[in-house]
């Protein structure tokens, strides 16, 4: 009896945390508020956009990163292709 009320009290606890797509990218968001030149938080937050399908704000997130490192093209492609997939 003691197992089955700690299993059902506890279950919450032990279960790991599910955060939604939408919660992540605010996550995000917030970071790179905090931290704008951070190429890695800048990239996590792009392929959260991703996720979500907000082409939009993808588009703006890859703009960041290739104006951030000019030099790595495939932020230039990321931002090409969030335009193309704002007019499909």
């Amino acid at each position: 009896m003691i197992n089955i009320a700690s299993s059902v009290l506890l279950s919450p606890l032990i279960q790991p945390l599910t955060c939604s797509d939408e919660l992540i990218a605010d996550l995000y968001e917030t970071a790179v508020q905090q931290c704008p030149d951070n190429e890695e938080y800048i990239s996590h937050l792009f392929m959260a956009h991703v996720r979500l399908g907000n082409y939009k704000k993808q588009h703006q997130a890859a703009v960041k990163l290739h104006k951030l490192k000019p030099d790595n093209n495939p932020y230039y492609y990321w931002s090409i292709m969030s335009l193309i997939m704002q007019v499909i």
